[in-house]
């Protein structure tokens, strides 16, 4: 009887050890070399793209130096701002790699568009002294705001996307480290390279290479879909914060009860439950828990 138990775990541990075998691992370094890509490219087309964005409004679309200013502002500002918006989708809805690939997406149709524009004259003013027409205006806003899109789908969402593929602290510190070398190392590139090709050779040249490095982007990405580890949705903070503030818009008329009546306060561990709270916590925390106990 023993040794027919032996022989059914010997068994089960042959079957187990075929399957960990058979059942690839997810996570881990070998994730690497495909989210660092992902930020390599991003960071790249950005800055070659926007490093002298200014000068291509003024010499292709006559822009004003002061209304090229002001788009190159707007540009910038939202590209900073749309990470975040960015990180909280991802967060609450949908998760970082199909963020991640969306935005990737996004910005290569945005640079197919910035190319047309540069390589096709039909797409820009005839010359110097024309203004640009609505529907070329409209083709460049277009390719812009896909930029920003996958700006903001990516920068944040591929951070941690990386960090979630590491178990341990010390190799997502190094993560972290490779991850910022990287980002500055390329916008650098970006800033003077392509840059460079822009101003000497071609914006169409120049616009091209940032095309075909996004479209490495996205194939760098669905290469190493089978190896990366997904883990479940996490709420946002910012979830928790629009709450309160929800709660506190509906429950703004509400009195607070009487000195007479039995009340339920929020406390401290080392506070006792029927005595009003410190004064400290009181002025800290009173409203919020007042908001949530009554939301």
């Amino acid at each position: 009887m023993a040794s027919k138990e032996q022989d059914d775990q010997s068994q089960s541990d042959v079957a187990h050890d075929h399957e960990s075998q058979t059942t690839p691992k997810q996570g881990g370094w070998i994730t690497f070399p495909f989210i660092i890509g992902n930020v390599f490219g991003m960071s790249l087309i950005f800055s070659g793209t926007m490093g002298n964005f200014i000068v291509y409004l003024i010499k292709h679309y006559n822009f004003k130096s002061i209304d090229a200013a002001q788009l190159f502002n707007i540009i910038n500002g939202s590209s900073s701002f749309s990470p975040l918006l960015g990180a909280i989708i991802s967060d609450s809805f949908f998760g970082c790699l199909p963020v991640i690939t969306f935005s990737t997406v996004a910005s290569l149709f945005s640079m197919i568009l910035l190319t047309l524009t540069a390589g096709i004259k039909a797409f820009r003013p005839t010359n110097s002294h024309t203004a640009a027409s609505s529907g070329q205006l409209a083709l460049l806003y277009t390719a812009l705001a896909l930029l920003v899109v996958g700006t903001g789908g990516s920068r944040f969402n591929t951070m941690t996307m990386g960090a979630d593929q590491l178990s341990n602290v010390d190799d997502q510190n190094i993560f972290f480290n490779w991850y910022f070398i990287v980002f500055y190392m390329a916008g650098v590139i970006g800033n003077t390279v392509i840059t460079y090709i822009e101003d000497s050779i071609s914006w169409e040249l120049g616009y091209g290479i940032c095309s075909a490095v996004n479209a490495l982007v996205v194939l760098f990405m669905l290469l190493g879909v089978k190896y990366y580890r997904r883990p479940g949705m996490k709420e946002n903070p910012f979830t928790a914060i629009v709450r309160v503030i929800v709660a506190g818009i509906r429950k703004r008329k509400l009195t607070l009860p009487a000195e007479t009546e039995t009340v339920t306060y929020y406390h401290r561990p080392s506070e006792k439950a029927d005595q009003p709270p410190s004064q400290t916590f009181r002025r800290d925390y009173c409203y919020l828990g007042f908001f949530l106990k009554y939301h």
